[in-house]
């Protein structure tokens, strides 16, 4: 029985001891939050890729270029999360693995799904994803197949040796790889060294880390392999923590002092790059967070070396290996990242196509023992540039074989000026340019030479290169055009002068103009061709026809040059009249021209105007004379011989004379001027000049000869010939009548005097003006004669502006159902809206502000066509640098014009501008409204203040800069003694605020803040962005001297213990102290000075505690109470600036008291060994108070409660043994 007591004790004794010593607070667990949050870990652990975690409607994404490839989140107990794992260009997925704690949940090789989805519950999750390439070649294949070889082989161990290996990389393939790097050798060592500038003259090397591991030179053979040498120097560094690499491992390493070089003095820029590339390749593809550090350094030592090897030809035909048979903390190879690190980086770092892009360098560090070395790379990929070339003038030469894309020819210049060529772009027959490659920056392009048919632009355009992008520059060209003025010359065949004869005009000649888009010598080599356009032209009254609307009776557009003006595009015209004009024979002739390209210019001059002649119609007038008989009854009648007959041109007065013979016949063709008639195209007065006695002189008559080779034969008589004529009001725009009443006209005669005439109904009335009805017409209440009128508008409809007067012709009779009718067009009346922008507080005129003019209503024209719908957008404006937009002519009615692009700098207004264009009359032909609006500018507010007090601090500086820009354009800005910066008119884009220099005495907070300017101009949706930051003060907390022996002494030393919060780490401080006398409430005299002490240093920490030693002859402080007073400085330049002190009397940490002095007594007897080794028992030991969830205690109090359940077992065994 008293055994199983003594089992039982043993046992509760032990139990208590585990307890104790593992502190398993676990096992009295507090009951977990439900809403605890759950840690999930995203992990790239290989290949290059990107993992994209969508929690509701949130994402979040890791990129394997991403530092370490790893990304920890946290979530809440039941979210939902959904991943998804992508491959970059030439990799694909290979495996994932889901972890929930310590247990995997899920793993996948080559899965057929990118994408899952996770429920967060009670443990953390880890997501791994590893990528590979997804083609690899046939070497790189093989060195897979190795590399997984050795990484699953079962390692055979038999006295710390492996009998049998797989290499993990082809040595000889590697060694290919590196040679086909060209300029790959060592340099021999130059006379005069520079030193490394970067990292200045000297350096401190040392072994930072012992035992992290053991790197293999093996050499394999057909017959098997040789561990050539083995390198277990550690983790070597620099004093300040920096990794260094062994750069001879024939060499021992030895710590100490070290001359940096710089490595180009020793290998060639090639080898720098390579192993630049190869770090960089290992840091971007191979790396993982299973990695530990000695891994990483390790395998990094392996690159450095394998590379060194090649180039120094140390080892030959060695492999470098790591990690045989060991796995990092994700479970991957080592041997695998070892494999990827050195033979797909160098393969990588082979490729041409990468290395352009790279600027490596190294540092050579000698010295005792081994060479050391650093590399660094920077990576740089280049942009792209090109150019898209287009036609200035699409209408001009689409589908036109005489211009062409092809063969244009642009330099890009390294400066402004143009004078430094880089490359040459050309283009092809779609405009599209070669493809060049540059370094991001500016360059400048111009035209060298202009494609077929278009002049060269003399324009320099700036472009931007930017990195990984190609920039495609869209550039115009202008095509050549033939400006003309006059397109042909009409004359008279007769005189050969722009005269015309008789009544004839040389004016109103149509001629059909026609454009093609080729070159043709004669009209017959157009047949079967279509022109691009065609033109009916009329002549003027010189007879000259002009490229210009006003001479335009039909046809297509003109083609417009680049200033607007009518031209000729490069092609053949044809020329060919279609309408005589009046008392001329038309002209049939098709004359040709072609224009051609000349020289570099836009504007040609090779058009040739032709002459044309036409000759003038020609007629007779033929008279027969009779005598009336005086027998009514008898209807013979008898011819008068020698009658003349004077016939006068009414145009030019010239007149001829005809004399009748003896049949009473008389004939111009008499007069023997021309074979086809005699008498020019005109109104002649017949005047009978010699009237025989007994007969009445006849009257005067007009007879015309309106056509070619006509002859006109009268008795002398004429019948009158009447019309009835109806007006139609139309609009000129649409052409649809006008269906406006009281719109009211006059009657004119050929010289424009009003006609008057007679309505009887109701009553006789004689009226002179003529009003249209509701259907926009009228018809005038008697018929007219043959002759010319015109119609004279008194007032046009309301809408539109007065007309044109009108002219026509009666040539021939109508009746009152068919009658002649007259279309009388009015142009309708438009509005202009203008705008006006100005800065609201300055005033100045803002460019770049975009409007919008919308109808407010349904828009109609006069003659009630639907021009647009309400809301419907009619034009968009947009303010020049004088602050004015203006629209396009716009129909009567109500418009709103609303901003919707604010210019930079200014928030976007909101208000929204009613505008009515009302008609005012018909003399008016445009009405304008201008509205005057006003923007803010964007404004955001910095507000600097005391963390703690709140105190507004002036004079702190900070740099401001546009994120896309850079810092480098950063703007300085200093609070004033509000602690505030206003800035305003910044542009919209995201914006970067850093604190470049803080007040003495505070932490600098170099945190980077970003402010959002909308589009709008807004910040957070306001019209101003307020930014609060805050700093804290270095202030000192606390203090604590203390006497370590506690008595008066002459040599005194005593500490003081300054607690400090808040200090700028690397920042340099003082502290001083001085002792007070507290009774005297004065600093303590020794000797008549006062006692003080000051402690420099620089600040490790952000919150320190820091000790000052006071020395001094103490020998007069009995019955002393001393105080120790502190002030805190910091050193700026020369000055030192008081930041904080410590100074009170009656703070008893800063407090010593010493006793009074004892007179002298008897010696107490000497004590024994024993009492001076016996401690008094009434002192008490500072016991730490207890703190929430500490459970140490509990387990001590657990343990003891054991051992005196032990003790009283024991007790009881003994009692029941007596």
């Amino acid at each position: 029985m008293r055994r199983k007591y003594r089992t039982l004790l043993s046992v509760l004794l032990m139990f208590s001891i585990l307890l104790t010593s593992k502190n398993v607070c676990e096992v009295i667990a507090v009951e977990k939050d439900e809403e605890q949050d759950h840690k999930v870990t995203m992990e790239i652990a290989g290949g290059r890729g990107l993992i994209v975690l969508l929690a509701g409607e949130k994402e979040y994404t890791l990129a394997s270029g991403e530092k370490d490839r790893i990304k920890e989140l946290s979530f809440k107990k039941g979210t939902k999360l959904q991943i998804k794992m992508k491959a970059e260009e030439d990799f694909k997925l290979k495996e994932y693995t889901v972890c929930y704690g310590n247990e995997t949940k899920e793993e996948k090789e080559n899965p057929d799904t990118e994408s899952i989805e996770l429920l967060v519950e009670d443990e953390d999750i880890r997501i791994s994803a590893v990528f590979e390439r997804s083609e690899p070649g046939q070497t790189e294949e093989r060195l897979g197949e190795q590399i997984e070889e050795y990484a699953d082989e079962s390692t055979d161990i038999d006295e710390g040796k492996i009998k049998e290996r797989t290499p993990i990389y082809d040595v000889e393939s590697l060694d290919r790889i590196l040679d086909s790097i060209s300029g790959m050798k060592p340099l021999s060592q130059k006379d005069n060294i520079m030193t490394y500038a970067s990292v200045g003259q000297t350096v401190n090397a040392s072994v930072l880390r012992t035992d992290i591991g053991t790197i293999s030179m093996i050499r394999y053979t057909d017959t098997g392999w040789e561990n050539v040498q083995e390198w277990s120097e550690g983790l070597l560094g620099l004093s300040n923590g920096e990794w260094v690499y062994c750069a001879d491992p024939n060499v021992t390493f030895q710590s100490g002092t070290k001359q940096c070089y710089d490595a180009g003095n020793f290998y060639s820029e090639e080898t720098i790059k390579t192993i630049g590339m190869m770090l960089y390749y290992f840091d971007t593809y191979v790396k993982c967070g299973g990695m530990s550090e000695a891994d990483v350094y390790l395998i990094k030592q392996c690159v450095v070396w394998s590379v060194l090897n090649h180039v120094n030809g140390w080892l030959s035909g060695i492999a470098l290996e790591y990690g045989n048979g060991m796995n990092d903390t994700l479970g991957h190879s080592l041997a695998s990242h070892l494999g990827n690190a050195v033979y797909e980086g160098a393969s990588w770092a082979a490729d041409e196509e990468n290395r352009k892009d790279f600027r490596c360098s190294g540092v050579i560090m000698k010295g005792n023992g081994q060479d050391l070395s650093q590399w660094s790379y920077e990576y740089n990929p280049k942009g792209k540039l090109c150019i898209q070339k287009s036609s200035a003038n699409m209408e001009v030469t689409g589908n036109n074989g005489c211009y062409s894309l092809a063969e244009a020819e642009y330099g890009v210049y390294a400066d402004q000026a143009c004078k430094n060529l880089l490359v040459t772009l050309k283009t092809d027959a779609e405009g599209k340019s070669n493809t060049v490659e540059l370094s991001k920056g500016t360059y400048y392009l111009k035209e060298i030479k202009a494609p077929k048919g278009f002049a060269v632009d003399t324009r320099v355009k700036d472009v931007t290169v930017v990195t990984g992008q190609t920039n495609q520059v869209k550039l115009t060209d202008k095509p050549q055009m033939n400006q003309v003025d006059i397109v042909l010359e009409k004359r008279d065949k007769d005189t050969n002068t722009s005269k015309a004869s008789g009544a004839a005009s040389l004016k109103n000649a149509e001629f059909t103009v026609k454009y093609y888009s080729g070159y043709y010598d004669t009209a017959s080599a157009l047949q079967g061709k279509m022109p691009m356009r065609s033109w009916k032209l009329k002549t003027d009254t010189e007879g000259k026809v002009k490229l210009d609307e006003a001479y335009k009776v039909s046809g297509s557009a003109f083609y417009l040059d680049a200033s607007g003006k009518p031209a000729f595009p490069l092609g053949t015209v044809t020329i060919q009249e279609t309408k005589a004009p009046k008392g001329y024979l038309i002209n049939t002739e098709i004359i040709v021209r072609k224009i051609t390209a000349t020289g570099n210019q836009e504007t040609l001059s090779v058009y040739n105007a032709p002459v044309i002649k036409d000759e003038v119609m020609r007629g007779d007038i033929q008279l027969t004379k009779f005598a009336e008989d005086s027998d009514a009854e008898v209807e013979k009648k008898v011819p008068l011989e020698g009658i003349k007959f004077k016939l006068t041109s009414k145009t030019t007065g010239k007149s001829w004379n005809i004399v009748t013979d003896k049949n009473g016949f008389a004939s111009t063709k008499s007069l023997k001027i021309s074979d086809h008639g005699n008498l020019p195209y005109d109104t002649y007065v017949i005047s009978e000049t010699n009237t025989p006695k007994e007969y009445k002189k006849i009257e005067d008559f007009e007879v015309t000869i309106a056509e070619d080779n006509q002859t006109l034969s009268y008795i002398i008589e004429n019948k009158l010939i009447l019309s009835p004529v109806k007006l139609i009001k139309k609009d000129t725009v649409t052409g649809n009548i006008i269906p406006i009443a009281d719109a009211e006209f006059q009657l004119l005669d050929q010289d424009k005097k009003v006609i008057t005439m007679h309505t009887y109904y109701p009553k006789k009335e004689e009226i002179s003006t003529f009003k249209t009805d509701a259907t926009g017409t009228f018809m005038l209440p008697e018929k007219l004669k043959v002759g010319t009128y015109y119609f004279h508008e008194l007032t046009a409809p309301d809408g539109y502006l007065k007309g044109e007067d009108v002219g026509f012709e009666i040539t021939e009779g109508h009746n009152w159902e068919k009658p002649f009718v007259v279309e009388f067009f009015n142009q309708p009346v438009k509005g202009r809206i203008e705008v006006l922008k100005k800065d609201e507080e300055t005033g100045e005129v803002l460019s770049g502000a975009r409007f919008e003019i919308t109808a407010a209503e349904e828009i109609l024209s006069g003659d009630g066509t639907l021009i647009a719908d309400a809301g419907m957008v009619i034009d968009t404006i947009e303010t020049g640098a004088d602050g004015r937009a203006a629209s396009e002519n716009l129909y009567l009615g109500k418009y709103d014009v609303q901003e919707v692009q604010s210019p930079d700098g200014y928030l976007l207004s909101d208000t929204k501008y009613r505008v009515n264009l009302e008609y005012e009359d018909q003399t008016v032909p445009v009405i304008v409204e201008t509205l005057e609006i006003e923007n803010k500018p964007t404004q955001i507010k910095l507000i600097k203040a005391d963390k703690e007090s709140g105190e507004l601090l002036g004079d702190v500086t900070f740099k401001v800069w546009n994120k896309e820009a850079g810092e480098e354009t950063a703007t300085e800005y200093t609070t004033n003694q509000e602690g505030l910066i206003e800035i305003e008119r910044l542009v919209p884009g995201t914006y970067c605020i850093q604190e470049k220099q803080t007040l003495p005495g505070y932490v600098l907070d170099t945190s980077i803040y970003e402010i959002m300017i909308s589009e709008d101009g807004r910040i957070d949706g306001k019209e101003t962005g307020v930014l609060k930051l805050t700093n804290l003060a270095t202030v000192i907390i606390g203090t604590k001297a203390r006497d370590e022996i506690g008595t008066v002494r002459k040599e005194m030393e005593q500490i003081d213990e300054v607690t400090i919060k808040n200090l700028q780490i690397g920042q340099s401080y003082l502290l001083k102290g001085i002792i007070m006398d507290k009774e005297t409430k004065r600093p303590l005299l020794i000797n008549g000075n006062t006692v003080t002490a000051e402690k420099r240093f620089v600040a490790s920490k952000k919150d320190m505690t820091v000790e000052v030693t006071f020395q001094y002859d103490g020998s007069t402080l009995y019955g002393k109470k001393i105080v120790c007073f502190e002030k805190l400085y910091v050193e700026s330049g020369n000055e030192l600036i008081e930041i904080s002190s410590h100074e009170d009397l009656d703070d008893e940490k800063q407090t010593i008291i010493y006793k009074e002095k004892t007179p002298s007594k008897e010696k107490p007897p000497k004590k024994t060994s024993e009492e001076e080794t016996k401690k008094p028992e009434n002192i008490q030991k500072e016991t730490p108070s207890v703190k929430t969830g500490d459970t140490g205690n509990l387990w001590m109090l657990l343990a003891v409660m054991t051992v005196s359940g032990g003790c009283i077992i024991s007790r009881s065994l003994k009692k029941k043994k007596k």
